[in-house]
């Protein structure tokens, strides 16, 4: 049914699975447009303003993905044998990335601002070299951010990490703790009333069954013969 119920929050600590997504999906698209705005020269200007708003849309969604990571790792408890070592390097990786996208970012708004100082840079043999470069920079800090959470996905399902959730997710129980409880009196009653059908069944198709065998027990009565006239 369709509500406009909001669900429970969960905690800062909780929170992160459900932002960390969010840049990933902006950095990883942000090289296509850095990309044409490249090929395009000067005419794909615009292309460049928009790798920079993901970046920076990125960068802050990672700033916030890190933070709320940091806070999930200090009271991080269920987590299988072997899966401190693996949270230690997703930590290490995920703000070194960070760090590396935050220079990125600054440095590609110098990009897009130099053709506006300096009018002769406002050509394509400018805008091609430059955004080919910072493409390829670009491209090796995603592989590290790849690499980040494929150890992010291995705590959750290699190490069973889990996010820490809501105190609403723990609803009251409708009707007290004996209606949760389990019914054996009723439960009991059903099965007496299913036995009972089942066994009123079993005595019909026994009598059925009975009939059947008295009539084929029974000598079958002779038709006497008709006299033949001729």
């Amino acid at each position: 049914m369709f509500s406009l119920e909001m669900p429970p929050q969960p905690p800062w600590e909780g929170i992160h699975p459900l932002v960390v997504h969010f840049p990933i999906a902006l950095l990883f698209v942000a090289p296509l447009f850095v990309l044409l705005a490249g090929v395009l020269g000067k005419y794909g200007r615009w292309f460049g303003l928009t790798a920079l708003m993901l970046l920076v849309m990125g960068t802050v969604g990672g700033a916030v993905a890190v933070s709320s990571g940091d806070a999930a790792y200090h009271v991080l408890e269920d987590i299988e044998e072997g899966g401190w070592e693996v949270v230690e390097q997703h930590q290490q990786a995920a703000k070194s990335v960070q760090n590396w996208y935050v220079g990125l970012t600054v440095l590609y708004a110098a990009l897009l601002a130099v053709p506006l100082v300096v009018s002769k840079c406002n050509q394509w043999k400018y805008w091609l070299p430059a955004n080919l470069v910072f493409m390829a920079l670009l491209m090796v800090v995603n592989i590290q951010l790849a690499n980040a959470a494929h150890l992010g996905g291995r705590l959750v399902h290699q190490y069973g990490a889990r996010a820490l959730l809501s105190d609403e997710y723990d609803l009251p129980q409708p009707a007290g703790e004996e209606a949760a409880d389990f019914d054996e009196a009723a439960f009991d009653d059903l099965m007496d009333w299913l036995t009972e059908d089942e066994d009123d069944e079993t005595d019909e198709e026994a009598a059925d069954d009975d009939a059947v065998e008295e009539a084929a027990d029974e000598p079958m009565e002779e038709t006497p013969e008709e006299p033949d006239d001729s």
